[in-house]
This record gives structure tokens, C-alpha cells and sequence, in this order.
């Protein structure tokens, strides 16, 4: 487990009055340690699942990609029709991880966000040689207001409408058929890599994929932060990005993003 600067001072002190030396360390005394050695640094802890840090059992995953070389090669699946598909779900306008400046006395930094927020999920499809389908939007509400309509035909995205702005059934058949027809088939089949969702499971889902030459690979449960690319090398600068934008934002406008 991850150790924080003040634990890491605390044990310091520790070892230092076990040899004799009453003398605290300064509050800044492991600042000058990561200067000193080079081989640790100071970095934010993500949160993850405890299901999911216990999952490292290499022949899971050995075992996963054994069996996206048997799709690949029993259906004859190009590249270009190997696709990834991903869901993220944020609160409209907060911002998340995001380093400030503070003055050296500040033990923490807070930042203030109105606690009644709306959910939105962006659901984004990347295939095997980087082009992009275009983007799925679930926000909450019961219609797609029309200044929020000017910018979702602009871009060639979807806009659909869920009462708490979450993915759900009906949501995803509304992405599989979307996703149908705005992916082109370059050989016979195509490949969608998933999370097993349970709406992605559903009878009518695979029935749709079955129709329509669309093989389902899903990614075994609890190695998304692993096995997932679009978590790892899209969603991660992604949401960073966003934050930046929400913040600067903010800083130069009063009203609040909703």
C-alpha cells in the first residue's frame, strides 16, 4: 500500500528516536529525500476496487489474449474492423484531478462545487488502426434541449436522453445500432472489445450483433484498468483535459456549467 508524506515522516521519526535522536524532521524534510533518491517521486494514488487489485493472476489475462488471437484468426478479422468500445460517466461541470498552487502553510487544497449535479456518460469507439466512430452521448433529462442540439449536429455526434443520465438497456441498443452503422466493414466480420456490462448481455444485444456479423469479445471482470485501452490511453487525458477546461472556466466566468 501506498505511503503518504506525512505517514512517511512519521516512520522517519520513528527510526531516528531508535537511535537516539529526538529531533523531529521538518514538514517539507521528504522533499529534499526525492531530490536526494531518485528512484521514488511524489505522485497522486488513484482509487480502485479491491476486486480489481487482487486480480493479478497473469494467466487471466494470458488466457484472454490467447482468445482474441482464436476470434481474430477463426473469423478473419482485419484491423480496421477491431474495435473498442468504452463508457465514462463524469458530473457536468466539476472538475476532477487537477494540481494547484497554494501557499506553503495551506495543508490542503478544496475546490467548491455545487453538490446537486447532473451525470453524463460518454460512451467513445476507437478500431484497431485509430479511427474514431463518432461519439454517443447519454445525458439526464426527457428531450435534448435545442442550444445543446446546435452543437451535437455540429460535431456529427449522438445526444440521447436517460432520467439520471446513466447508460441502461434501451441505451445500449441505441449505441449498438448506432454503432452499425457508422463503422464500415472492411471484411466480413467485425470484432466489438467490451466491458461485461449487463446490458451488453442482454438477448436483443447479441441477437442485433449476431444479425449483423458483429463479434462480442468482453474483458474478464475486475482488469479494465489493465485490459481496457480506451481507459488507459484515451479516458485518463480525457477527463484531465476536461478538468483544465472546467477549471479555466470557471476562474473567468461566474455562472456555473449545467
Amino acid at each position: 500500500m501506498p505511503i503518504s508524506p506525512s505517514l512517511f515522516r512519521d516512520l522517519v521519526n520513528e527510526l531516528c528516536r531508535a537511535k537516539g535522536d529526538d529531533k523531529d524532521v521538518g514538514i517539507n524534510w521528504h522533499l529534499g529525500f526525492y531530490e536526494r533518491y531518485t528512484s521514488v517521486e511524489l505522485t497522486y494514488a488513484r482509487l480502485m476496487e479491491k476486486a480489481r487489485t487482487a486480480n493479478k493472476d497473469a494467466d487471466s489475462y494470458i488466457e484472454w489474449f490467447r482468445l482474441y488471437e482464436v476470434i481474430i484468426a477463426k473469423w478473419n478479422i482485419l484491423p480496421a474492423d477491431t474495435h473498442n468500445m468504452d463508457e465514462l460517466g463524469c458530473f457536468i461541470g466539476v472538475s476532477y484531478k487537477s494540481r494547484v498552487i497554494i501557499p506553503a502553510e495551506e495543508k490542503q487544497a478544496i475546490k467548491i462545487i455545487n453538490g446537486k449535479r447532473e451525470w453524463a456518460t460518454n460512451i467513445d469507439t476507437i478500431s484497431g488502426v485509430g479511427t474514431a466512430c463518432k461519439g454517443f452521448f447519454v445525458i439526464k433529462g426527457t428531450y435534448v434541449l435545442r442550444d445543446l442540439m446546435k452543437y451535437v449536429v455540429k460535431s456529427g455526434c449522438i445526444c440521447a436522453v436517460t432520467p439520471n443520465g446513466w447508460s441502461n438497456h434501451d441505451m445500449a441498443m441505441a449505441y449498438i445500432k448506432h454503432f452499425n452503422k457508422h463503422t464500415e466493414s472492411r471484411g466480413e466480420y467485425r470484432l466489438l472489445i467490451l466491458n461485461r456490462h449487463g446490458s451488453h448481455a442482454t438477448f436483443r444485444f447479441r441477437k442485433f450483433t449476431h444479425n449483423n456479423k458483429i463479434i462480442l469479445l468482453y474483458l474478464p471482470a475486475h482488469t479494465t484498468h489493465k485490459l481496457q485501452p480506451l481507459n488507459i490511453s484515451i479516458f485518463e487525458p480525457q477527463t484531465e483535459f476536461y478538468s483544465q477546461k472546467i477549471d479555466r472556466y470557471l476562474t473567468y466566468n461566474r455562472k456555473e456549467i449545467s
